[in-house]
């Protein structure tokens, strides 16, 4: 019999829950998970159930071989996970004394002696198996709202703590662009009007995040400029910038302009620039050509 195409990918998804919770995935792909059990809820609910099928495997003795060596020497590394897994053993422990008492009440109905009454023993068995259930019953629920508690502390101590990670790797990478584009060295493009010469190279290299350009202005009297690249090839905009204003120089200025390495070709583009003032007025500045040449 076939298995059901929608069964085998819930089957795949869950089994790399696990390796995940094993410490077994690759750091960036365990990074991808971390962030997702933050962020995303129905990602979440199905960890943590994974978790618990994990936990009850382990504790009931039927999680083994070299998952069971990676649970031990992985998973309770963690003060947090080793209290979930005992609290785990000490469930199902309750689980198993709660099933002996019943067939031993049934065990004591079955061996009453014959001149007691049945009503008797069955209350006598009853009362015996019920009073033992009521109190392991009563210490279960106390040290189940315990752990309950001290997990639901320790799990909102880690959401905070991936979330905090999350942030500090965004900033990082913001960082790290930032620096990319300062370290670089800043073309200056001449507008196409100053007359007929070679196109600027510009090279652009594999782990460039952006290319830095420097347009040279005739005058910088608006108090900002737009810019779009322009593919020459389609004539087509393929990216504008923001409001940008210019670094005053003598006698003009130069606008600069950080475009995303990830857009460029080994082609010929175009920034045109519009400048914007008090109202809404736009006016065409200048077009600058330049060609990529990709390393």
């Amino acid at each position: 019999m076939k298995v059901p195409m929608v069964l085998r990918q819930e089957s795949a998804r869950d089994d790399e829950l696990i390796r995940y919770l094993l410490g077994d995935l690759p750091e960036d792909e365990a990074e991808r998970f971390d962030e997702r059990s933050v962020v995303d809820d129905e990602f979440a609910e199905r960890l943590r159930i994974v978790e618990d099928d994990l936990l009850d495997a382990y504790a009931s003795g039927r999680l083994t071989g070299e998952r069971r060596k990676r649970f031990e020497a992985f998973y309770l590394s963690s003060p947090r996970r080793r209290e979930r897994a005992a609290f785990a053993g000490r469930l199902l422990h309750a689980a198993d004394q709660e099933h002996a008492s019943r067939h031993s009440a049934i065990a004591v109905l079955r061996q009453a002696p014959r001149w007691l009454p049945w009503a008797a023993a069955a209350a006598v068995a009853l009362c015996v198996a019920g009073g033992s259930i009521y109190l392991r019953d009563a210490r279960l629920r106390t040290a189940l709202t315990d752990a309950q508690t001290r997990l639901a502390a320790a799990d909102r101590r880690e959401s905070e703590l991936f979330a905090q990670l999350a942030t500090e790797r965004r900033a990082t990478a913001a960082q790290e662009s930032r620096a990319d584009a300062a370290g670089a060295v800043a073309l200056v493009l001449l507008p196409q009007t100053r007359g007929i010469g070679p196109v600027p190279l510009v090279a652009v290299g594999s782990e460039s995040t952006v290319v830095p350009i420097e347009l040279a202005l005739d005058s910088a009297e608006r108090p900002s400029y737009e810019v779009a690249l322009r593919d020459a090839a389609t004539n087509g905009v393929i990216w504008r910038s923001g409001a940008i204003a210019t670094v005053r120089t003598r006698p003009a200025g130069l606008l600069p302009v950080a475009i995303p390495a990830t857009l460029l070709k080994s082609q010929h583009y175009a920034l045109d620039v519009v400048s914007t003032g008090a109202g809404g007025a736009r006016g065409f500045v200048g077009s600058y050509a330049f060609e990529v040449v990709r390393r």
